[in-house]
């Protein structure tokens, strides 16, 4: 029987020892990389909820802000429509509801609340009345303006209010369970 020069068997340890250490350093590599990409992986899903975040929440958040501002200007400008009546007041006025209008499509986008139906409707009672409130202080039928202004433009005023407030309150509430979604 022939038996394997001395050389040939260490070489074969050396290569086995070899290995083993190829293994061994490649699993530490593994092991070392493993929670780096389950931490970027993490931190992507935390950029993309951050993202939506700012994009629905915060964003509605501001849009509810200048809709309050608009929404002052509105009740200003009834007041004017009705005691100051000229074709400035009333494009004025026009041009603020419109933009109210607008600012409500984009308000459902962005938080799909109920309360946009009501705030459509208020918005839609104001636009059918503000022409007839215009035409009667413009004749000097003030008693029949401060009529449509009592009855019909400021109550219609306090609905987009409340709706507007209601609204502000439900997007916190949900900003905030989102919040804490991501703490945990």
């Amino acid at each position: 029987m022939a038996r394997a020069p001395a050389g040939a068997a260490s070489g074969r340890s050396r290569v086995t020892l070899q290995t083993r250490l190829n293994v061994g350093m490649l699993a530490i590599a593994v092991v070392l990389v493993t929670p780096l990409v389950i931490s970027l992986r993490a931190l992507r899903g935390l950029e993309a909820e951050t993202t939506a975040l700012r994009n629905r929440e915060y964003a509605g958040t501001l849009l509810i802000g200048r809709m309050r501002s608009v929404h002052d200007d509105l009740t200003q400008s009834t007041e004017y429509l009705a005691l100051f009546p000229s074709d400035d007041t009333r494009r004025l006025f026009l041009e603020r509801l419109a933009t109210l209008a607008h600012q409500t499509d984009t308000l459902e986008r962005l938080s799909g609340s109920v309360g946009v139906y009501r705030l459509r409707a208020a918005v839609a009672r104001l636009s059918g009345q503000a022409p007839q409130a215009y035409e009667h202080s413009r004749r000097g039928r003030s008693t029949a303006a401060d009529s449509i202004v009592d009855l019909v433009m400021r109550p219609a005023l306090r609905e987009v209010e409340r709706v507007l407030f209601n609204t502000e309150l439900a997007l916190e509430e949900r900003t905030s369970e989102r919040v804490q979604e991501f703490a945990d």
